[in-house]
């Protein structure tokens, strides 16, 4: 097993500290795992400087096969690097490449400090390659862009583009017939400066998360989260994910370390809700996302530290997960030639519209002609969705979205024009109701108006082709059957009305048959699926007057209540967590409203009511006994409450206190001596010897005490 691990940091020595300890967590993560590996696990360490061996890449300065057999022969690869690194900066442009080449193959990457960045940029942009122009590569304020000299604008390539780092939007110039040229939005990147998007007034304020409520942990709670730097943040795993692999062994909040300035935009905007197609936000904090997956990749914007066990987890867990599925399956992912044959069978596919007979398709003239020759991208990698920029929807840019408008309105009158010989010679066929060519027509239309903000006008124009091959499908009905189809409805409408005008006593025998009628039709289109998608194409057919009658058929299906909702049925929705024995045992209704066939297209409803009021006697006659009966003894002495108690108590044990007057002070009646050797004596008046003097023992030794001693 080989492990290739990227060092994306700058040659100084703190970020030599921190890559050498992220190199020490992931070979400690892979120890535990070399018994159940065959061969032996080879590590691989490399920089920018010396990826070269690694990298491959059609159309490119890197096209060595040998590079791509040592990619291929590559596991799993892990990156690190400085947070604040930006995806689209020179400087980290082989690492953009290697990324790429991991996302291509669908190889198993854990990319951790820019790696967020890196996945959502290329999730946004689909492997666009851009070159920001302002900023030193770090975008500017939108208002800057009047001060970009005009000469070398109109030298810009498309790649070239003026990023809007508040809003993560960037522009391209593009010239006019008039030679005066128009900055253009051309998509955006997914990220956001921070700083610049909490001053950026409106559109940062889209950027920025919204802020919810949480409620103060309980004082009795064992484990809380607090925050002691400014470069940490509180991370929150979602509830939905708290079961995930990647959460094995973690709380629900954790802290890490967190230095970068950009954040992806929250996926709950309008604008970026397409990213949550493309990956998973798995945790996130105040200002965005902090974990994604998306595929084989997991991708934080936090290091990997000691210090914060949490981080060390999440990667121990990956190389857990990944390398089970490696040894299971023998790889995970697919080589360069494969991923390469692969995109290129997909690249390029005739996207062909349905079968249809040859009258019709004669009828829509050279439109359809048109529609039914277009050809569609697809892509493997990421969804090719693009972004609409925040000021084109906000309208704070006026000259981007006039633009805009001026485009997509021409296109729509060259769209109507092209479809307008087509609409005249169908309109013999189809009487009703707009061809299914008009109304391909609109959608694609709307498509390039809702869409004409985040792609260019080939993607545009291929999206919208792609979206006429749907409605081709759906919209196509064969004139005999909607012969037969008009046929029934006259028939039906026409009871309907018969009904409506004679709706008397005398007349109930034809309401149920007619009811009955009526509910067959709506069991026959629930039960076929095939039949209800037919009904949907036919409602295109009808009138208004048709429709009318459409919708009361539809009010009539909502009102026939199959189940009537019993005690026990709302006791159970009301409280979920309730267990069966608390249920009611009796299924009757409180007060219950049954809706029979006899008389649906009445108004007369049954009511069903308890003979007895509903009252909670029978909840309190259930109510445990209590001891309010049992007579109390009472004492003739006061109460005295434990205060009083306390200081009564107090006062006795203050007696025994010895006060200031128990002590006799001798300190200025010290006795005094002539003798050299004397010490003052403060507490008797009796002069006293020093203890050097001090006689323990009579010197006559006559005198000593030659026997037992006598008490």
């Amino acid at each position: 097993m080989k492990i290739l691990i990227l060092n994306g940091y700058r040659r100084t020595p703190p970020n030599s500290n921190k890559f050498a300890n992220f190199c020490k967590v992931v070979k400690e993560a892979f120890r535990r795992h070399k018994a159940k590996c065959s061969s032996d696990i080879e590590f691989v360490v490399k920089d920018p400087t010396n990826i070269d061996d690694y990298l491959y890449e059609t159309l490119s300065e890197h096209t060595d096969e040998e590079s791509k057999k040592r990619f291929d022969s590559v596991d799993m690869v892990f990156i690190d690097g400085e947070a604040n690194s930006l995806p689209w900066s020179p400087k980290v442009a082989k690492i953009a490449m290697l990324f790429r080449m991991c996302k291509l193959t669908d190889k198993c990457l854990f990319a951790a400090g820019f790696g967020i960045n890196m996945q959502v940029y290329h999730c946004a942009t689909s492997f666009e390659k851009i070159n920001v122009i302002n900023g030193n590569s770090k975008g500017g304020l939108l208002q800057d862009i009047h001060l970009i000299d005009l000469n070398f604008a109109r030298n810009c390539t498309r790649s070239q583009v003026f990023l809007d780092h508040a809003t993560g939007d960037y522009y391209m110039y593009k010239k006019d017939d008039n030679e005066t040229g128009i900055w253009v939005p051309l998509g955006n990147v997914g990220l956001h400066y921070a700083k610049a998007a909490e001053e950026g007034g409106t559109e940062g304020a889209f950027m920025t998360k919204v802020k919810v409520y949480k409620p103060k942990p309980s004082k009795y709670s064992t484990h809380e989260v607090l925050k002691s730097k400014i470069t940490e943040r509180k991370c929150t795993i979602k509830k939905e994910h708290l079961h995930h692999w990647i959460a094995i062994g973690l709380q629900r909040e954790f802290v890490a370390i967190n230095e970068s300035m950009w954040d992806p935009h929250p996926v709950q905007m309008m604008t970026t809700s397409v990213y949550d197609k493309n990956y998973t936000t798995i945790a996130d904090s105040d200002k965005g996302p902090e974990m994604i997956e998306h595929l084989n990749t997991i991708a934080v914007q936090f290091h990997i530290e000691k210090k914060y066990p949490a981080t060390v987890e999440i990667l121990n867990n990956f190389v857990n997960k990944k390398f089970e599925v490696i040894v299971e399956n023998s790889r995970a992912d697919m080589s360069l030639e494969e991923a390469e044959n692969y995109r290129r069978s997909m690249m390029y596919t005739k996207v062909a519209a349905a079968p249809k007979p040859h009258e019709e398709v004669k009828n829509q003239g050279k439109a359809m002609f048109i529609k039914r020759n277009s050809m569609g991208m697809q892509t493997n990698s990421v969804k090719k969705e693009g972004i609409r920029p925040v000021t084109a929807r906000t309208g704070t840019s006026g000259f981007s979205v006039r633009n805009i408008s001026t485009r997509a309105s021409s296109r729509k009158s060259q769209t109507r024009g092209m479809n307008g010989k087509g609409n005249r010679a169908s309109s013999a066929m189809h009487s009703r109701g707009p061809t299914p060519s008009k109304v391909r027509c609109f959608s694609a239309g709307r498509t390039m108006r809702n869409q004409s903000t985040a792609a260019t006008d080939s993607r545009i124009t291929l999206k919208s082709n792609l979206q006429n091959k749907h409605a081709s499908s759906t919209q196509i009905i064969k004139p005999e059957d909607a012969e037969k189809l008009s046929t029934a409805n006259k028939q039906l409408v026409k009871k309907f009305n018969d009904f409506l005008k004679h709706n008397t006593r005398r007349n109930t025998t034809n309401s149920q048959k007619l009811a009955k009628t009526v509910m067959n039709y709506i069991e026959t289109e629930i039960t076929h699926p095939e039949l209800r998608k037919q009904n949907e194409f036919n409602r295109k057919k009808l009138s208004n007057y048709d429709m009318n009658i459409y919708y009361q058929l539809n009010l009539l299906k909502d009102m026939h209540t199959k189940k009537e909702s019993t005690k026990k049925d709302i006791r159970q929705m009301l409280h979920p967590a309730l267990e069966e024995d608390n249920m009611p045992k009796t299924n009757k209704n409180l007060v219950g409203a049954k809706a029979h066939i006899k008389n649906m297209f009445t108004n007369k409803t049954r009511i069903k009511i308890n003979p007895r009021f509903y009252t909670r006697y029978k909840e309190f006659s259930k109510l445990p006994p209590t001891n309010l009966d049992v007579p109390v003894i009472r004492n003739a002495s006061p109460y005295i409450s434990e205060e009083e108690l306390y200081r009564k108590e107090y006062l006795n044990n203050k007696k025994k206190w010895m006060g200031k007057k128990t002590f006799k002070n001798f300190f200025g009646k010290a006795s005094s001596s002539t003798a050299c050797n004397f010490i003052p004596n403060y507490v008797t008046i009796t002069p006293s010897e020093p203890p050097i003097l001090h006689k323990f023992r009579d010197l006559d030794r006559e005198k000593w005490v030659d026997e037992n001693f006598k008490f």
